[in-house]
């Protein structure tokens, strides 16, 4: 199979879709840390040419195959416990008032 990492990205999208066709309250946030995560794909230049070489779409360094990994796993990973483990969103209206908190969870 020529464009195989275009194929597993489309099975992990699959995932992102039913995740999100499934679980209504948790859209918003799987959209939000989706688009988060697409700047990830610009890894891809530190490790393509040297740790491995897939086969992609166009002969540009940042592929369309990158995007759609970094856009599907990080909406995955944003909910996936909330999904495994059947809870719904909390929203947490303490920390919104904290700037001391917030800046520690930048911190780690």
């Amino acid at each position: 199979m020529e464009y195989a990492y275009l194929g597993s990205n489309a099975i992990s999208l699959a995932v992102w879709s039913v995740l999100f066709l499934w679980r209504h309250d948790l859209r918003k946030m799987m959209v939000i840390m989706s688009l988060c995560a697409m700047p990830l794909a610009f890894f891809d230049l530190v490790f393509v040419p040297s740790y491995w070489d897939p086969v992609i779409m166009g002969d540009i360094p940042i592929g369309i195959e990158g995007l759609l990994f970094s856009f599907s796993v990080g909406g995955i990973a944003a909910v996936l416990y909330a999904e495994i483990s059947k809870q719904k969103l909390k929203h947490t209206r303490a920390w919104k008032h904290s700037w001391v908190k917030g800046l520690w969870v930048l911190a780690m």
